[in-house]
């Protein structure tokens, strides 16, 4: 018996999608998608009305899977990463184990500053600030990892304690590897080693580069370039939800400072703050603004 799935996207520019299913079960159908490179990314509800648990596992599996694909999408490293990683360990399907999946509420950490590193993080969706705070409490945000991102291999790899903090700044799911089976990959896998020398080096680079802007721009330059900072993070669209907290501190200026430069470009023209959100309305007109 085959079950006919008409599916219609909500992207105006692809076609509705038609599949036949072997069979009329929803782990049937979600296994055929999951081969289907246009389907990635699309969330699936799973629903039984079997009253014993013995489906579980499998629908689990099948989400955490569609959860790796879409955060490789986004980040092709992670596939070469977990494909090693999935040799290594001679284990085809490496999230078996729940525990290997955690969930990370809104304004917990994922870490904190000085704690001994034990894991290595891959985030599957949501966003982590990376901060550093000073004597007098005062965060400095330098960096938001998202979906596809590494997370924590620089203390990994340095054999130190974590050397800044990381917050969860909307509800993330990571998949975390422990610290023993990812030093043992490192040790025996050369193409994962350059890897992340690689990833170490960007950090480093990046962080030199917002240090010499927050040196030199103007204010007004510091929070253009930390909107358009924040767009990016959200896949370059024009909308994005911010904290002013976190925009304040990726900008390296004071909440009032920011407050006020935000009032100057919505009158300008250049932005517009609804219920939380920001909307990038001129682009081009931020990014060449005058120092």
């Amino acid at each position: 018996m085959k079950m006919n799935v008409h599916i219609k996207s909500s992207d105006s520019n692809h076609a509705p999608v038609k599949v036949l299913v072997p069979q009329p079960d929803g782990q049937s159908a979600v296994l055929t998608f999951d081969n289907m490179p246009e389907m990635i990314g699309i969330p699936f509800i799973f629903m039984t009305p079997k009253a014993n648990t013995i489906n579980f596992p499998s629908g689990i599996n099948i989400y955490k899977n569609q959860q790796l694909k879409k955060a490789f999408a986004t980040n092709p490293d992670g596939v070469t990463f977990f494909s090693d990683l999935a040799k290594f360990q001679s284990n085809a399907n490496l999230f078996e184990d729940k525990r290997l999946i955690k969930t990370i509420l809104k304004r917990n950490t994922v870490y904190m500053e000085g704690e001994t590193p034990n894991f290595l993080y891959f985030i599957l969706s949501g966003k982590v600030k990376v901060l550093k705070t000073n004597e007098c409490g005062k965060e400095c945000v330098y960096d938001i990892y998202q979906e596809g991102d590494f997370l924590g291999y620089a203390a990994l790899m340095e054999d130190c304690v974590y050397k800044e903090s990381a917050t969860a700044i909307e509800n993330t799911e990571v998949a975390i590897i422990p610290r023993t089976v990812f030093l043992q990959l490192l040790h025996s896998n050369s193409r994962t080693t350059m890897q992340f020398i690689k990833l170490i080096a960007k950090k480093f680079s990046d962080v030199e580069d917002k240090m010499v802007k927050i040196a030199y721009n103007s204010a007004r330059k510091r929070v253009a370039d930390a909107i358009l900072y924040m767009s990016k993070k959200y896949q370059n669209s024009p909308f994005f939800t911010f904290e002013r907290e976190i925009l304040s501190a990726i900008a390296g200026l004071a909440g009032e400072s920011v407050s006020r430069i935000l009032t100057d470009f919505r009158e300008e023209g250049l932005i517009a703050i609804q219920k939380g959100q920001v909307k990038i309305l001129n682009p081009k007109k931020l990014e060449t603004l005058k120092n």
